[in-house]
């Protein structure tokens, strides 16, 4: 069995599965399937405003945090040697 998830392109995920197929001493991998879920996550980022005075100018920072919808990928198949 070998499988291989991530938010990457298809085409970098299916690059891995040749990758793994390899790893576990297969010489040719078949895919079973390819299923594509989307997950919640926390994105932080920090911005930057505007605090001071006319006279006095300041920059603050807050950290700000945002739920972002994500596509997880999983391809999943099997190696086989050609012995």
């Amino acid at each position: 069995m070998v499988e291989v998830h991530g938010g990457a392109q298809l085409d970098d995920l299916v690059k891995e599965f040749r990758k793994k197929t390899a790893e576990v001493g297969g010489r040719v991998g078949k895919i079973d399937s390819i299923q594509t879920r989307f997950d919640w996550k926390t994105q932080s980022s920090i911005q930057g405003y505007n605090c001071g005075t006319v006279s006095s100018p300041k920059t603050c920072y807050r950290t700000v945090n945002r739920q972002v919808e994500v596509a997880i990928t999983s391809i999943v198949g099997r190696a086989f040697s050609s012995h």
